[in-house]
């Protein structure tokens, strides 16, 4: 039998066995997605090739919602522009693109874009940190790719932090990388811990040895911060006796209901596999 933890007046999430002895009459279920139709497409000039790496918070009334866009023409490897574009929903599934007119693009501002370079695959969350000024309420957190980390002066990728006081308008808060312990490839999630009082972050890492990706496999990093621009050093997530293999991205939220306790979605890259004609993304 384990020692009891102390878990105060705090609400609990029973995903585990972490605060349980035993169980009986209940089982856990793992449940497997649904596929649902399609809600945001890329249907315009500048988001035709891809609408990526979507970061969703709720605002009150409304979900926004901050997607990579790709247009044709654009580099996979990241020297060529892809802008971060902004929607918004009242219900999740019905999405619109208002046109903001704040950047050009092909001679026209009638579009939704709110962030070009530098940077991509804007993560964002509304900072409830109480310290924090009206103008810096929304925070985010780009990736840079090789080229764009060398002309801020570090020796290949790095992150950047941002911060806006609507969630459209958006702004450097510094001009050096936060972060540039490369790699940082997919999608960083940031996000502010009210319990711990401090600001989190998750990126892509290499763990594992002997593996294909720079000598190990794809795996997740966490770092911390007081004030969003000083972090700790990062350090790979524990998975137990989980075997090595690769973690493409992490999808990590604080659970609002139970102080303390994170949900982390990560998808698994398989290297080798047979191709799926009715994946969820269509042929």
């Amino acid at each position: 039998m384990q020692n009891p933890i102390d878990i105060g007046t705090n609400r609990q999430l029973f995903l585990d066995d972490f605060i349980s002895d035993s169980m009986s009459g209940a089982k856990r279920v793992m449940h497997s997605p649904t596929r649902r139709e399609t809600v945001l497409a890329g249907d315009k000039p500048w988001d035709e090739a891809s609408v990526a790496y979507m970061s969703i918070i709720r605002d009150g009334d409304l979900y926004r919602g901050y997607y990579r866009c790709d247009h044709e023409g654009s580099d996979v490897r990241g020297t060529s522009p892809r802008h971060t574009a902004y929607a918004e929903s009242t219900d999740g599934i019905h999405w619109e693109k208002p046109i903001l007119r704040l950047f050009e693009f092909n001679g026209s501002k009638d579009n939704n874009l709110i962030w070009m370079k530098p940077g991509a695959n804007l993560c964002v969350f509304k900072d409830d940190n109480p310290a924090e000024p009206p103008e810096r309420r929304y925070k985010g957190v780009v990736r840079t790719g090789r080229v764009e980390g060398e002309q801020l002066g570090v020796p290949g990728p790095c992150v950047l932090a941002l911060s806006s006081p609507d969630g459209i308008n958006w702004g450097l808060m510094q001009d050096a990388p936060i972060l540039t312990d490369a790699p940082f490839d997919s999608f960083n999630i940031a996000f502010w811990d009210e319990w711990a009082n401090q600001y989190v972050i998750y990126t892509r890492g290499v763990g594992g040895s002997d593996g294909p990706f720079k000598g190990g496999v794809r795996w997740i990093r966490r770092a911390t911060s007081d004030d969003f621009l000083n972090w700790s050093s990062l350090e790979l997530i524990d998975t137990g006796e989980a075997p090595d293999e690769h973690l493409y991205t992490n999808a990590c939220v604080p659970y609002e209901r139970a102080p303390g306790t994170y949900l982390m979605f990560p998808s698994r890259l398989v290297l080798e596999h047979t191709p799926e004609p009715d994946w969820v993304g269509g042929p």
